[in-house]
């Protein structure tokens, strides 16, 4: 007995996969366990890096990952949100927004798994204990997700049209 999974129920995980990305900037993005612990979310990451700024050169693009990830969060959700509004769409514009989800999905895997290689993290890790906070560990999973739900709805879209 096969069973169908609906294209329209791989969109709501995908959409819940996407709220994780985009609450991600509003959680920790380094910790620091050194007794206090001090956490630093995704919006405080750029005074984090001037604090710092004496031990070493820590202001790169590192410290925009979390806004990178929700500015690609937002855009993921409005297509989804598109895509859900409207399900009898053009049959390009079908195609073309799991897609589009799809390629995102993968950069926000990209850029949080970058994020967790910052020489910041690396260089702070023994002397304060620094770690990946939970959002970018929230990021990647819901990229996972969402990555996973329009790989399904690329493929069905696919199937539809050899069909």
């Amino acid at each position: 007995m096969e069973t169908k999974i609906d294209s329209r129920f791989m969109g709501i995980i995908a959409l819940l996969g996407i709220m994780l990305i985009v609450a991600s900037l509003f959680m920790s993005w380094v910790a620091f366990d050194s007794g206090a612990g001090f956490s630093s979310n995704g919006t405080q990451l750029s005074k984090l890096a001037d604090q710092f700024s004496l031990v070493g050169d820590y202001d790169d693009w590192h410290t925009n990952a979390a806004y990178i990830v929700f500015a690609l969060g937002i855009i993921m959700l409005i297509l989804e949100i598109i895509s859900m509004i409207v399900p009898e769409a053009s049959k390009k514009i079908q195609a073309a927004m799991p897609s589009i989800n799809l390629i995102f999905g993968i950069i926000i895997i990209i850029v949080a798994g970058m994020f967790c290689g910052w020489d910041f993290i690396d260089d702070m890790s023994d002397s304060l204990k620094t770690q990946v906070g939970a959002g970018v560990w929230c990021a990647i999973v819901g990229a996972i997700i969402c990555v996973i739900c329009n790989l399904g709805q690329v493929i069905a879209t696919v199937k539809k049209k050899e069909a």
